[in-house]
């Protein structure tokens, strides 16, 4: 009778699983939420991916800094990049000098590029865009 109630306790859990894997003509049932959590968050990338144009402003938060620039979590499982010529409209040298990884960015879309054998998108992101340039050269702002 134990396994009736193991059976009776899975069918009051509201949350969804799938079935991983069945041994001994059902005795051992393996259960799974990470396959139906994984098409979840595919959906919402593809959604998200398919929505967002050129121009768009988003938060995201730094995840990674790289010499040439500034890698931004849009959402899970999505990133963009921003280049190191994107970062700031003064001259830096290193992305560390305006980031830190998990500080959270407003960034705006510049470019999307489709990359075929992953079927994935190339996001290429701009911080400097969104600030107002400060920089006087030649006596002109």
């Amino acid at each position: 009778m134990l396994g009736l109630d193991i059976v009776e306790g899975i069918k009051q859990n509201r949350d969804p699983f799938s079935i991983a894997r069945a041994e001994n003509n059902g005795r051992n049932i393996f259960l799974s939420r990470r396959k139906l959590l994984e098409q979840v968050q595919q959906k919402a990338k593809k959604n998200f991916s398919n929505s967002l144009t050129v121009g768009t402003v988003l938060t995201g938060t730094v995840t990674r800094l790289m010499p040439y620039g500034a890698f931004v979590e849009l959402i899970p499982g999505v990133d963009g990049m921003v280049h190191i010529s994107e970062l700031s409209w003064s001259r830096i040298e290193n992305p560390e000098e305006v980031f830190r990884s998990g500080d959270t960015v407003q960034i705006k879309v510049l470019g999307l590029e489709r990359d075929d054998p992953h079927d994935r998108k190339k996001i290429a992101l701009s911080v400097k865009q969104l600030l107002i340039r400060t920089s006087v050269v030649g006596g002109k702002i």
